[in-house]
């Protein structure tokens, strides 16, 4: 794959696993990235260190104290047309939850993940964190996929 085209290769991924990402749980939601992670190579990316996962989460202020959390895969790929340049972008899955006073308990942060050897640890340790365990079954997300460069 491409990963100027990974936005809709995700999309197309997740339902051909039934699943409707704009309607999707977290827990769902990263099921699909991880799974798409491990099945789909990207294209240019020349080792681990270039085709990476992040997890991140947080209250942030858009539109007021929004709980957000996220999923993205980073690209860092060498230019296909033979030369020296690199293209960094990422295809980012964001679930941002209303106001509630329970999300202000959580802390904001982010783990990546950037050696698939340690893949189970960052894995485990989404699973297990306040964050995603606040909301990993809820489906009142506005749920946000993004594709860009940096």
């Amino acid at each position: 794959m491409k990963h100027s085209e990974s936005e809709i290769e995700f999309q197309n991924f997740a339902a051909r696993n039934g699943v409707d990402l704009a309607q999707s749980t977290p827990l769902q939601g990263l099921s699909q990235m991880m799974d798409f992670y491990h099945q789909v190579e990207a294209e240019g990316c020349q080792d681990s260190e270039h085709d990476m996962l992040l997890y991140e989460w947080g209250t942030y202020v858009w539109d007021g104290d929004i709980f957000g959390l996220g999923f993205v895969r980073q690209f860092i790929a060498t230019d296909p047309s033979g030369g020296e340049a690199v293209v960094m972008s990422q295809l980012s899955l964001k679930y941002r939850f209303a106001p509630h006073p329970d999300f202000k308990a959580l802390a904001s942060g982010n783990r990546w993940m950037d050696d698939p050897s340690r893949f189970a640890e960052w894995r485990d340790f989404v699973l297990s964190s306040p964050a995603f365990l606040a909301v990993a079954d809820r489906r009142d997300a506005e749920v946000e996929l993004l594709y860009y460069e940096i």
